[in-house]
């Protein structure tokens, strides 16, 4: 398990990064998020939330920080704003923790990258062109004049000169020292690229999008585009970053005026808070970086070359959500009470490779092993689980004895994948609900020896103080029965127990009919139980509501 920390993730740019974050499904990853506020953002996407000192209180920030990394095992470091930037290279480069990383640059980077002057200076040596520079106050220049502060990012504290007075009373000022002036494009396309270089000096995929609408600041309506001037522009620029250490997250800027010139406008060594997008599009910038690491037995992948998407017509949109949240009372709740198959485990991965297992013993018997692996699959999808076996034997034409058909009956049954079904956010939201004094329990139907079967392959024994299987007692959800029953077993009267599953009958209107305080409804995307709206409702008005989720790592938010 890798445990992650982001910093200042009180607004959309830490969003962007625990976006990212819950998106990778192949690992197990225990997100922290560490920030000065007291209501931030970040604290309703992650495992485990810390209000930290501010960091302009530089020493206790510090120290505070040191205290949690070791205090709770962090394997990696990612900032979300330019604020901890400075401190973080400084930090990086004493790295007293030893094994913890840093997904920063190095303190030069930093100190370039964070003066615009420096900046266009390094493009213009990289034959990369940026805006004319004006030497102010002088006479002939046109105007609208943009003056920049040469520290800072984003449009914050420019301003618009519009005469040569404006120029001159504005040269005026003890501050214009630390500005530079360029000429103002009044017509001009933005374009922004996201990526990540990796601890093996890698740089992820990116995808180039041109700004269509912003508002506040933030790119709301974009397009995909390719531009090989751009392309050769961003591959001179990486280079010069993976050989001068520039690990890390990374957002580019360009603009173009009317005459089709392409300047460079921005470098930040840090997240764009719009690399959403291109979590949208399928490259995680994210993802790639914690790829290149290998922490808490996280495995390395392979090594991938920049690429681009190039696309007419394509747009990404984006909106705002809400999230709504009604925690349970801690007073109250002193049980929670699983199901097992698409809550915990993920079924239909688990039935797929079973499915290769069977196929790959009985292959005379299915000849052609893709077609009927495909077939098999669908009927997976579909849920048509129960005779599988008889389907695609049927399917086959090839009629086995009684005894075969017996065999190919127990070998399914048997049979046990070498791999892990559980889902990637299951584990660490077991361990920390434990670690808030909930007592956990199982309680899950169908055939008691294929659940074992699961549970062996998951190692989800342990975080269970009870486990139920319906099928002992001859009966299944929704019969009040086995409800009652691991209620005796958890010692745990009804009114403090919480249900969670994905079955909106069997678990979620079953537990709170056998009188259960609560029930949370897991609706992963892709699972067999998806329950219609209309269903939802009738449900709900029948057991007085239940709380709704989309993976179980949200489930912090409503057990405090």
């Amino acid at each position: 398990m890798l445990t992650v920390l982001v910093l200042s993730a009180g607004g959309l740019q830490g969003y962007a990064i625990l976006a990212s974050l819950r998106k990778i499904s192949c690992r197990e990853i225990r997100v922290l998020v560490g920030d000065s506020n007291e209501h931030a953002l970040g604290m309703y996407f992650c495992h485990k939330y810390f209000q930290l000192p501010n960091i302009s209180d530089t020493a206790n920030y510090k120290n505070a920080l040191l205290s949690l990394c070791l205090d709770e095992s962090v394997d990696l470091i990612i900032p979300s704003t330019a604020y901890e930037l400075s401190f973080l290279a400084s930090l990086k480069e004493k790295n007293p923790t030893g094994h913890l990383k840093i997904a920063i640059p190095s303190s030069k980077l930093v100190r370039l990258f964070s003066d615009k002057q420096e900046t266009y200076t390094l493009a213009e040596s990289l034959m990369i062109p940026v805006a004319p520079f004006i030497c102010a106050p002088i006479q002939g220049i046109e105007f609208p004049v943009i003056s920049k502060p040469r520290t800072g990012w984003g449009g914050k504290g420019m301003v618009l000169l519009s005469s040569h007075d404006e120029l001159v009373e504005f040269c005026g000022k003890p501050e214009s020292k630390d500005y530079l002036f360029q000429k103002f494009i009044a017509f001009m396309e933005e374009f922004s690229i996201d990526f990540s270089i990796g601890f093996d000096k890698n740089m992820s995929p990116y995808v180039m999008r041109r700004r269509i609408c912003t508002s506040g600041g933030f790119t709301i309506v974009s397009s995909l585009f390719h531009d090989e001037i751009i392309v050769k522009y961003v591959n001179k620029l990486s280079q010069f970053l993976i050989d001068n250490g520039g690990i890390g997250l990374w957002n580019i800027q360009f603009m173009r005026d009317k005459e089709g010139n392409i300047f460079l406008s921005d470098v930040n060594p840090r997240v764009g808070t719009s690399s959403t997008i291109s979590v949208e599009l399928g490259v995680n910038i994210v993802e790639y970086l914690i790829d290149s690491i290998n922490a808490g037995g996280a495995l390395v992948s392979e090594k991938s070359e920049p690429m681009t998407f190039a696309a007419n017509n394509h747009y990404v949109v984006r909106y705002l959500k809400e999230k709504s949240i009604k925690p349970f009372s801690r007073k109250t709740v002193d049980g929670i009470v699983f199901d097992l198959d698409d809550t915990l485990i993920d079924h239909k991965k688990w039935l797929k490779a079973k499915l290769v297992l069977f196929l790959n013993e009985y292959r005379s018997a299915f000849e052609d092993n893709q077609y009927f692996f495909d077939y098999g699959e669908e009927l997976v999808e579909s849920g048509s689980i129960s005779k599988i076996v008889d389907i695609l034997v049927a399917a086959s034409n090839n009629e086995p004895t009684k005894s075969r058909l017996i065999e190919m009956y127990h070998f399914w049954r048997t049979c046990m994948p070498e791999i892990s079904p559980c889902y990637p956010d299951v584990k660490v939201v077991l361990k920390e609900l434990q670690s808030r004094g909930y007592k956990l329990g199982l309680l899950t139907d169908n055939p008691i020896s294929s659940q074992k079967q699961k549970i062996s392959a998951s190692g989800l024994a342990k975080y269970f103080e009870t486990i139920v299987y319906s099928q002992e007692i001859n009966s299944e959800k929704p019969d009040k029965k086995v409800f009652s029953r691991i209620s005796e077993k958890m010692e745990i009267k009804p009114a403090h127990l919480v249900m969670v599953g994905d079955n909106l009958f069997k678990d979620i209107k079953g537990s709170k009919l056998a009188g259960f305080y609560g029930a949370v409804q897991v609706q992963r995307p892709g699972v067999i139980h998806n329950s219609s709206f209309e269903a939802e409702k009738r449900a709900s008005d029948i057991i007085g509501g239940f709380n709704k989720i989309e993976s179980i790592d949200t489930i912090l938010n409503i057990f405090p």
